[in-house]
């Protein structure tokens, strides 16, 4: 067969196009049994080249129309799904692969890199609810160095795991306190020092969240405590300088 024309398979699938030496090649329409269309271009008998495809299975429903190499999506194309989501970018073997834009149903927007469909390298998301992630992803989480202003007013930037922060890292509350130190899982943990909006200091050491183990406190007014700690509080032995010189030093116990 050379030349335009129209093939009926047994399952019911039928092209409708150009044809050379017996094979699909150049401008035509495929329709599949269950309803699914491709629109394109062709080159021996694969979808090579420019083209629309529209696939549904039910209440699924997705269109790709970009480019093709070898029947699969290869190249720059735009996805959408049934529900408002649209991705715009490098494909490569089906999946989305390389610089992309994928915005999501309610609204919000990731733009940077991708590898076999997940967030991965550089890349920038912005959220609805007003939070914006700027830095490196790794398996659709962020991962690594980054900068991250939650809606809340909280500013960090640093070093995250899986999302959350971990590494070292800088804190900036919507008070105006900050905490520049060690994260683990999102929380502070290790060595850091927290500087208040009312001029009070911490510096030591963490623990989930909590000032634990050894640190140093200074007060507003100039006062300082220096010893252990546990759950926030001083547990332990330290010692308490107070403005006219006199020093306190032995045990304490939930903060006494």
């Amino acid at each position: 067969m050379n030349g335009m024309g129209k093939q009926t398979h047994e399952n019911g699938s039928t092209y409708k196009g150009q044809f050379n030496d017996g094979k699909r090649n150049g401008k035509g329409k495929q329709t599949y049994p269950d309803g699914s269309t491709y629109e394109g271009e062709f080159k021996n008998d694969e979808r090579n080249g420019q083209g629309k495809n529209t696939w549904s299975l039910g209440s699924y429903e997705f269109t790709y129309e970009g480019e093709w190499e070898d029947g699969e999506r290869n190249g720059h194309g735009k996805g959408t799904w049934l529900y408002g989501e649209v991705y715009e970018g490098e494909w490569k073997n089906n999946m989305k692969n390389g610089q992309g834009k994928y915005t999501t149903s309610n609204g919000d927007v990731y733009e940077g890199r991708w590898e076999d469909n997940n967030r991965k390298g550089q890349g920038k998301q912005t959220c609805l609810n007003g939070n914006f992630y700027d830095g490196t992803w790794r398996d659709h989480f962020e991962h690594g160095h980054g900068k991250q202003t939650c809606s809340n007013g909280v500013f960090y930037e640093g070093m995250l795991r899986d999302h959350f922060e971990h590494g070292h890292g800088k804190r900036d509350y919507s008070d105006g306190s900050i905490y520049k130190g060690e994260f683990k899982d999102g929380k502070r943990n290790g060595k850091g020092k927290s500087t208040f909006s009312d001029g009070r200091v911490y510096e030591g050491e963490y623990k989930d969240d909590r000032r634990t183990g050894k640190g140093k406190y200074t007060d507003s007014d100039g006062r300082v405590y220096e010893g252990e700690w546990r759950d926030d509080k001083r547990n332990g032995r330290g010692k308490k300088t107070y403005l006219n010189g006199d020093t306190y030093e032995g045990q304490w116990e939930d903060g006494k």
